[in-house]
């Protein structure tokens, strides 16, 4: 036995010991929590019940369901004069600033303050919320629910919007790799500089390519600032603008209107359409994307015509209305107008005007000067994932046709091998978009076999238009994108590996005939064409080609094929 020596546990005791108090702490949390949901149960509200969900939420501030309970107490209580609203408020105020020091990313404790902000006979000191959230973001300036917050106070506040950028300018200094402070400047620049603030050639534009530029030159690597720079370019993109219209032929004939890019809020109220008899209800708009964009965005736009004069005159509104998905509008000023003959096909390509060609040409100067921005860094840092990847979007809208994309997408498969399926897809991009460079929109076919494409991409609205498309050969991993093409009669699918060719093609309204031979089709004709019977689609096919693929070759599957596609040929 030795004497005056302490005595150490050994790491099974200390180990065990640990065990037993954590043991310990969650039976009385199980116990807490279940007396207080008995509580609930039972619909008290007083003060035994209330300090028990306090003592729970210490525990786990995390338990919305007792947060919901404690509101329900607190509103009772005030409802019957125990307790007031101002007192109510600071007890709840200095709890949530405790658990907050514990669980600083809580949803459901930032949550609560909000509710305490809104609360019926309290008035909020703004300054002290303010006070708060800058001590939290001392402590972690990335902590977004904190951010959020303060969004929130200063919103409802009225904090000049100038005020609240000057502090996102603070806190990236301090540190540029601050992506809620870059995300929050992305909502107060348009409030104050208009939404088209990064197009200009202000000063204020330049300073904040200069500031993201710093940002990304000190630690290239990292994504926030690069983010926050495509946003800018995305700001300084030309406005949305219609570029075809189409009239498809029919028994009620088709009208098509065809944007630069996906848009929302096509009506009625911003597209004026003449001729049509008196009696006619105003047209009825859909997006050829059948909603599968959000926010029901589509660069296509179709309307049912009840009659079919011998010409027609299609004017789309300017100015608010109709939208792109960052709310840029049409531009203000700039005739959009097209005459047709009908019964059809016919297809009015709208050229740029002097202004938007003049905003195109702005456009290209300012990611000429930032293409060299990139090319300055890669010359010191030439395997900058972020600034291979930035020149690529840059090129891609200055040149989609550059051999140089090619080489980009190639470094990065190497530089970053954990998104190769996403270069791997802007490499199949680039193919199509090269295509489509080089197509004449005059033309009324398209075809672009075995290119490796995986996908169809985002602008295969520039082909509205086109008759007759072939993308066989192609291991297309879906169709999404081809819901433009709403003037196709023959579209040839072959040897692309579909097994289900899904409801993108479902709203083609004259589509008669469609190549599916040699995929590898599920043998059940509903599940491969799910979706698509009474669609248009199934209204107008008059010619499915489905030879190589397995199981439809009998005549149990040409019956089900046919009860899908009614008007096919036998």
């Amino acid at each position: 036995m030795l004497h005056g020596r302490l005595k150490k546990k050994t790491p099974a005791a200390l180990e065990a010991a640990r065990a037993a108090k954590v043991a310990a702490r969650v039976k009385a949390y199980r116990a807490c929590v279940a007396k207080a949901m008995e509580s609930r149960q039972a619909g008290s509200n007083d003060e035994a019940a209330l300090e028990t969900v306090t003592r729970a939420l210490e525990m786990n501030s995390d338990l919305y369901s007792l947060w919901n309970y404690r509101r329900e107490m607190l509103m009772a209580r005030m409802a019957d004069g125990r307790a007031e609203p101002a007192d109510t408020a600071a007890v709840e105020l200095a709890f949530t600033a405790r658990c907050l020091r514990s669980n600083p990313k809580s949803y459901w404790l930032w949550h609560h303050r909000v509710w305490v902000m809104e609360m019926d006979g309290y008035t909020p000191d703004f300054a002290e919320e303010l006070r708060l959230c800058g001590l939290m973001l001392d402590a972690d300036d990335r902590n977004f629910h904190c951010w959020n917050y303060r969004r929130y106070i200063a919103g409802t506040a009225a904090v000049p919007d100038a005020d609240e950028l000057d502090y996102t300018l603070d806190r990236i200094n301090a540190n540029f790799s601050n992506y809620s402070a870059w995300h929050y400047r992305s909502h107060l620049l348009p409030r104050i500089h208009g939404p088209d603030f990064a197009a200009s050639d202000s000063s204020f534009a330049t300073t904040e390519f200069e500031l993201v530029q710093s940002a990304f030159y000190t630690e290239p690597d990292d994504q926030s600032a690069w983010l926050y720079h495509r946003w800018l370019l995305g700001r300084s993109a030309a406005p949305p603008r219609l570029t075809a219209v189409i009239a498809l032929p029919g028994p009620a004939p088709i009208l098509a209107l065809v944007f630069s890019v996906p848009v929302a809020g096509v009506a009625p109220t911003n597209v004026t359409v003449a001729p049509l008899p008196p009696t006619s209800p105003p047209l009825r708009w859909r997006p050829a994307h059948s909603g599968r964009l959000a926010g029901g965005l589509s660069p296509v736009w179709l309307a049912t015509l009840d009659a079919s004069p011998a010409t027609l005159s299609v004017a789309v509104n300017t100015g608010p209305g109709i939208a792109a998905k960052d709310g840029s509008p049409l531009i203000d000023g700039v005739a959009m107008n097209a005459e047709l003959e009908l019964p059809g096909p016919a297809t009015v390509v709208l050229e740029l005007d002097a202004q938007l060609a003049a905003a195109a040409a702005a456009r290209s100067d300012l990611l000429a000067r930032e293409l060299a921005a990139c090319d300055e860094l890669l010359d010191l840092e030439p395997d900058a994932k972020w600034a291979l990847l930035t020149k690529a979007f840059i090129l891609e809208a200055l040149d989609p046709a550059s051999p140089v994309l090619d080489t980009l997408y190639t470094c990065l498969l190497d530089v970053d091998p954990y998104r190769a399926g996403f270069y791997r897809d802007a490499l199949s991009r680039r193919t199509l978009d090269a295509a489509l460079a080089d197509h004449d929109s005059a033309s009324l076919s398209f075809a672009l076999p075995a290119a490796g494409l995986v996908a169809l991409g985002p602008r295969t609205h520039a082909l509205a238009s086109a008759t007759a498309l072939d993308f066989s050969g192609n291991p297309l991993r879906c169709l999404a994108g081809a819901e433009a093409f709403v003037s196709a009669t023959a579209l040839d699918l072959s040897s692309c590996g579909l097994r289900e060719l899904g409801t993108h093609l479902a709203d083609l309204p004259v589509l008669a005939s469609l190549n599916l031979a040699n995929n590898a089709l599920h043998p059940d004709p509903a599940v491969a064409f799910a979706g698509l019977a009474g669609s248009p689609l199934a209204a107008s096919l008059t010619a499915l080609d489905l030879s190589g693929n397995d199981g439809y070759d009998t005549p149990a599957a040409a019956v089900a094929v046919a009860a899908i596609f009614p008007r096919l040929a036998h």
